[in-house]
């Protein structure tokens, strides 16, 4: 994620802060807009490779500054990544993010593993990685929720956030030579990850698991992410289809 220029829009000092060490930290150059005039000011440079928008923030909401973007004739503006950034996991927040021209989300906090996934599916265009197809989910979430869309929508952010939790896990614990660092985050979201029922996937953490992070694991390692990466691409698109299915207001 190196020599990509990000436009954290953001009101909130502290919030400034850890995100733009958190984004320094991974590589990436911030500047900040501390709301949405002060965004769309800066956006005129062409400088940025995407945007963090807040949505909530004085003088002008992220919601009106990403129509604003848009609106402008450069092409820059139409395609440029904006995700919303934001705490609040309600659908109608969503959807009105999307409404409004914004490209995905990512939450508050940042996980690295989230971010770097929003980056290479919309920033990086081309990638050496071969595509990792969708995976079939098991589970019936009318099962969980009873049918109401906005708490499939709260399950499906915990167990995409479960997934993303124990990939990171798994980079630490190979980066600190600590395996137990992947076994507790593995003991703290198994409960979410067994409603998948994708055996698959239980199986190569078992394999992860049992053979301590050792350099022969390299192929269990990779078969690992791209069940992972199958199973959040499978979760995307069940929040697509609870997007879809809304009520027109």
């Amino acid at each position: 994620m190196k020599n990509l220029n990000v436009l954290l829009v953001e009101d909130n000092q502290i919030n400034q802060i850890i995100t733009s060490n958190f984004l320094q930290k991974n590589g990436l150059e911030v500047s900040i807009a501390n709301n949405g005039k002060e965004a769309i000011q800066m956006i005129d440079s062409k400088n940025y490779q995407f945007v963090l928008m807040d949505i909530q923030m004085p003088e002008m909401d992220g919601y009106e500054c990403t129509n604003s973007i848009r609106a402008k004739k450069d092409d820059y503006f139409k395609s440029l990544p904006i995700f919303a950034f934001s705490s609040s996991s309600m659908v109608d927040t969503f959807e009105r993010a999307r409404q409004s021209g914004m490209t995905d989300f990512v939450g508050k906090p940042l996980m690295f593993q989230d971010l770097k996934r929003k980056i290479n599916k919309y920033v990086i265009k081309t990638s050496l990685k071969q595509p990792v197809d969708i995976r079939p989910l098991a589970i019936d979430f009318n099962q969980y929720t009873d049918g109401d869309p906005k708490s499939k929508w709260q399950l499906i952010l915990l167990i995409t956030g479960n997934i993303l939790e124990l990939v990171q896990s798994l980079h630490i614990s190979i980066d600190q030579n600590k395996p137990e660092i992947f076994e507790k985050i593995y003991h703290k979201v198994k409960p979410t990850l067994s409603l998948l029922a994708d055996m698959e996937l239980m199986s190569v953490i078992d394999g992860i698991k049992s053979q301590s992070l050792s350099q022969d694991q390299q192929s269990m390692i990779v078969l690992f992410h791209n069940l992972c990466e199958g199973l959040i691409k499978g979760l995307e698109e069940e929040q697509t289809t609870i997007i879809r299915r809304l009520p027109v207001k």
